[in-house]
């Protein structure tokens, strides 16, 4: 690829290609007019070879569709590998009528407010993209109740100063036009026009003259969010008159049985948005459920108020909770079930108890017949019985100032009778009882 420049219209789609050849494959890369890194690649493998001319051709596209003034520059593809490196250029210059740049506090407004009641001037300053530095060739005018158009003098009713790359950017002048004449009260609501020109093409730019004043209804008013207890309310403002607004929202029900039908005050003041036109929302709660209301949106300057059309909606009911009714068959089901649950029970305890007994009996026999001396005594609940005293079988031994008097203990068989007692079976887990209650919630 060799270096070279072209030309392309805005909104256009366009490819660029660069075919690199190279032995061994390189590494290449498409680079932006600010150095940005766009594409790279490395094929293992040319795309094109001829053994003739020894070429191994590989290449790499770079697309951009609806191209823009701010795309122009200078384009670079590189391309390197073990041997060398390579890299060609490629400038782009993107052509289209003249267009207001979106720069915060740079932008023409549609309508520029002043106090006629005092000595009005005009100074706006504003920026126009465009690649070709454009030019101010014409200024008219025209009040609100004339279809004809007036030549302003570029001279002696306006003037017109300009400066070229805002920023640094070749497609950014900043322009600044100022109204020398006297503005007057037949001036109010005037429009003027500015016709730009780059030597390619021509377009107009408008603006309005407006007197200050109230503001304007707010509009598109919904709510996005109801509940039983609050409404979301949501708005765009109307034209604020030239000067700061903020907003009142009123409500009142509608049902004079259920709450006040006279307009109150929810929320006295809610400032106006830092962007023009942006939607404004707030919640209005401690609403009753199920009950319609009305609302309304005030718009508020320095230079008076008005209010929105009225806006109707209805909060959402309460949830409702039912008891369903009890049956003769579910009654007799629920006490069935409480009987089965009561008498497993007591099958389990009757099991257990004769599972110990046995075990009991049998750790006697036991010591009986290998003659061997043991003393029972009441640990946890368990009666051991000492042969030699001829305490019977239950009798507690009571712990006092005379302990050295008592037998000794047989630790032994103390643990496994103690073992015994542990190892009867699990209980069996109840079955629990059914529900027969039924929750239905209902909302609007």
């Amino acid at each position: 690829m060799e270096d070279r420049s072209i030309e392309v219209m805005e909104e256009d789609l366009i490819s660029l290609t660069c075919v690199v050849d190279a032995f061994p494959a390189p590494h290449m890369r498409w680079n932006s007019p600010n150095a940005k890194k766009l594409l790279t690649k490395k094929d293992d493998f040319p795309a094109a070879s001829s053994r003739e001319v020894l070429h191994n051709n590989y290449s790499m596209t770079f697309s951009m569709s609806s191209i823009q003034v701010e795309d122009g520059g200078m384009y670079s593809c590189e391309a390197n590998n073990s041997v060398s490196s390579a890299k060609e250029h490629i400038n782009i210059s993107v052509l289209g009528p003249p267009s207001l740049a979106n720069i915060p506090g740079l932008k023409l407004k549609p309508d520029y407010f002043r106090d006629f009641s005092h000595n009005v001037s005009l100074n706006v300053s504003f920026i126009i993209k465009s690649f070709l530095e454009p030019s101010v060739v014409a200024v008219t005018s025209k009040g609100n109740d004339s279809t004809s158009s007036q030549n302003e003098d570029m001279a002696s009713d306006v003037s017109i100063t300009k400066v070229s790359k805002y920023e640094g950017r070749d497609y950014l002048t900043q322009f600044t036009f100022t109204v020398i004449r006297v503005i007057d009260i037949n001036d109010k609501d005037r429009t003027f026009i500015l016709t730009f020109n780059n030597s390619k093409f021509s377009r107009d730019f408008r603006f309005i003259l407006k007197d200050i004043g109230p503001p304007r209804a707010a509009t598109n008013i919904s709510a996005p969010d109801i509940k039983h207890d609050s409404v979301q309310l949501m708005w765009r403002p109307g034209p604020n008159g030239g000067l700061n607004q903020y907003f009142g929202v009123e409500f009142r029900c509608l049902d004079n049985t259920q709450c006040n039908s006279t307009w109150m005050t929810a929320i006295p003041s809610v400032p106006e948005q830092a962007t023009n036109g942006a939607w404004t929302q707030v919640s209005i709660t401690n609403l009753k459920p199920g009950t319609d209301y009305e609302f309304r949106i005030l718009s508020i300057n320095s230079r008076g108020s008005v209010t929105s059309e009225p806006f109707q909606r209805r909060t959402a009911e309460m949830a409702i909770i039912t008891e369903l009714p009890q049956t003769e068959e579910t009654e007799k089901l629920n006490y069935g079930i409480i009987a089965g649950i009561i008498a497993a029970a007591v099958a389990i305890m009757f099991i257990t108890i004769v599972i110990y007994v046995a075990a009991h009996k049998t750790n006697c026999a036991s010591r009986k017949k290998d003659g061997t001396r043991s003393t029972y005594v009441n640990v946890g609940g368990l009666a051991l019985r000492d042969s030699s005293t001829g305490l019977s079988q239950g009798d507690t031994l009571q712990r006092n100032a005379h302990t050295s008097d008592l037998p000794k203990v047989n630790i032994e068989q103390l643990k496994s009778l103690y073992t015994l007692s542990n190892d009867s079976p699990e209980k069996d887990k109840a079955t629990p009882e059914s529900e027969s209650t039924e929750i239905v919630a209902t909302t609007l």
